[in-house]
């Protein structure tokens, strides 16, 4: 096969790649490295093997019931890891289930449920965080019931946000999501919070409205916000995608194939009114969020690949194309992008042996292709099959077990 390993923007011709116990045991040309006697070969001459890709902002609203048909979604598109951004203790249960070998699906990074302030959107769905106390209590809480990040949102004093770091940092758990709007930009990189969330609460300085749906783009005011970002070593999740679905695309979103895959509860949940967004021009939205994505790039600012898949009909797995050919519109390489969903989620995770590039001693989520993904991200869509912690599924078992769900659903 060649080898497209993402530690470096380069293919590796003609190697034997050998699987063992879920991880890559050897690889080399394949004139030095043979696959042993026993081993269930994969004839992929002439295809492309690469690492699989990260969803790392995503939303549930699957039931205990069908949970593991939604996540297969992400396995049918070659997404073999997953950041839950809003998690609950049954989440736990899933990446537990799959982890110990119970259940396929994408391995899964959980964060604790949104700590939010009485008047956040989505204040109903998680007790409000008001006092210092209150929010220590909730971070050692969460801790306790092995979540792996503690998700801050939008509407948090100062005062309960600097108590969730200073908690977070003593528990040894890591803070991501929001600028909450009274903390405000400078405040969050001076804590040190891991991972900022979409590209709202630091961007606007730079606009000349303010806003990025209204403004004129002040690039120099811009590349002064990223170098602050890179300097306190802050990973952003642009996510892309979710900002341009507008509410009349919904009926045609509707009517895509992939729907047939979808689970009743998960339907439920991107119908449910708190999804609801007003239709307007996105135009200049658009141009001005690609243009902040690659002044990040080039900034040395550390990105993500995340769709906020669950949300707007964005559908698990999927819709992950979307944001890759947004990315690369916004003027950034197929390997700077692929990067965001392979190599550098292993940096970010901290887990040198996690499946971020195609090397021995890493864990074997791997897709291969019959392209070059360098040469056009598209080509990621153009699957042989997936391989999941060592369990590989052809395109064409794939094909079949999304028709297999589509019929449980009566589709």
């Amino acid at each position: 096969v060649n080898v497209v390993p993402m530690d470096a923007e380069r293919v590796l011709e003609r190697h034997t790649v050998v699987v063992r116990d879920g991880r890559i045991s050897e690889m080399g040309p394949a004139e030095s490295v043979q696959a042993p006697a026993d081993a269930a070969c994969i004839d992929a001459r002439d295809r492309y093997l690469m690492p699989g890709l990260a969803d790392m902002h995503t939303h549930f609203g699957s039931d205990d019931r069908d949970w593991q048909n939604d996540l297969f979604l992400f396995i049918a598109n070659g997404v073999t890891t997953v950041r839950v951004m809003w998690g609950s203790p049954r989440y736990l249960m899933w990446r537990d289930a799959i982890a110990g070998g119970a259940a396929l699906g994408p391995q899964l990074f959980v964060a604790s449920p949104g700590m939010d302030g009485p008047g956040g959107v989505f204040s109903a769905l998680t007790p409000p965080i008001v006092s210092p106390q209150q929010a220590r209590q909730a971070v050692a809480v969460y801790k306790a019931l092995g979540f792996d990040f503690i998700k801050v949102y939008t509407d948090l004093t100062l005062e309960v946000y600097a108590a969730i770091v200073e908690e977070a940092r003593a528990q040894d758990i890591k803070v991501v999501g929001h600028i909450p709007t009274r903390v405000g930009r400078r405040n969050v990189l001076a804590a040190g919070q891991y991972s900022v969330e979409h590209l709202f609460g630091f961007p606007e300085p730079a606009f000349s409205t303010g806003s990025m749906w209204t403004g004129v783009l002040d690039e120099s005011r811009l590349e002064e916000l990223a170098a602050s970002i890179r300097e306190a070593g802050v990973w952003i999740t642009p996510t892309l995608a979710v900002g341009l679905v507008l509410q009349d695309q919904i009926p045609a979103m509707l009517r895509r194939p992939e729907m047939r895959y979808v689970s009743p509860s998960l339907k439920i949940w991107l119908a449910n009114p708190v999804q609801r967004f007003a239709n307007q021009d996105s135009s200049l939205y658009e141009a001005n969020s690609k243009r902040v994505v690659k002044i990040l790039n080039d900034s040395g600012v550390k990105l993500l690949l995340g769709v906020d898949s669950g949300f707007r009909y964005l559908l698990p797995g999927f819709s992950i194309q979307d944001e890759l050919r947004l990315r690369v519109e916004a003027g950034l390489t197929p390997y700077q992008v692929l990067r965001t969903a392979t190599a550098d989620v292993a940096e970010f995770l901290n887990r040198p042996d996690h499946a971020g590039a195609v090397a021995a001693g890493k864990r074997a989520d791997l897709i291969l292709l019959h392209a070059n993904p360098l040469d056009d991200v598209g080509n990621v869509s153009r699957r042989v099959g997936v391989m999941v912690g060592g369990v590989w599924l052809s395109e064409e078992r794939l094909r079949e077990r999304l028709e297999e769900i589509a019929r449980s659903y009566g589709n």
